[in-house]
């Protein structure tokens, strides 16, 4: 296991995969933002920033937590508050550079990880769906260390379940696979 030291993530890119499971994108309300984008078969629609470090508007903003996820504040969001939590895995990977181009990403561990989303129709990208502050995404505190993802590696069978507490005590969990 790894202990993920957010101190340390905050120096990390994050992106998200839009589309990554058949039907999600229209589970979720969001596959109008997609009419234009032609894929194969169930292919994910495409890639998409919910974090950059260094950026001087919301994408700038770090947004995970390993223990909470903060509502934005009254008068923040145009609209009804319509959150929808997302278990997913999140996966981080070295970047391997040849020269300024990306050669490969080299995924070093994965652990469950909430990629909420807070519902705005009309939002111009996806990305001013899914970072609103401070906590609006959950992290596992720890990661299995990894090395390979290929369809039959060692994480073919592993399955992750994320838990949601309420104030209350009360949790709900899902399977992410």
């Amino acid at each position: 296991m790894i202990d993920i030291d957010l101190g340390e993530v905050r120096n990390w890119f994050g992106f998200g995969v839009a589309g990554n499971f058949a039907g999600h994108l229209e589970q979720a309300g969001e596959a109008g933002d997609f009419v234009k984008v032609v894929t194969e078969g169930y292919a994910p629609k495409g890639i998409f920033p919910w974090y950059a470090p260094g950026r001087d508007d919301f994408l700038g903003e770090f947004p995970l937590s390993t223990d909470s996820i903060l509502l934005p504040e009254p008068g923040e969001v145009e609209g009804p508050l319509n959150l929808q939590i997302e278990p997913e895995v999140g996966v981080a990977c070295h970047v391997v550079w040849n020269g300024d181009t990306v050669a490969r990403l080299e995924p070093f561990a994965l652990g469950a990880f909430n990629d909420c989303s807070i519902r705005r129709p009309g939002a111009p990208k996806i990305s001013h769906k899914k970072n609103w502050g401070p906590a609006s995404k959950g992290v596992a505190p720890q990661f299995f260390e990894i090395s390979d993802l290929t369809p039959d590696g060692p994480t073919a069978t592993m399955r992750l379940v994320c838990y949601l507490s309420r104030r209350s005590g009360r949790r709900r969990g899902r399977a992410a696979r």
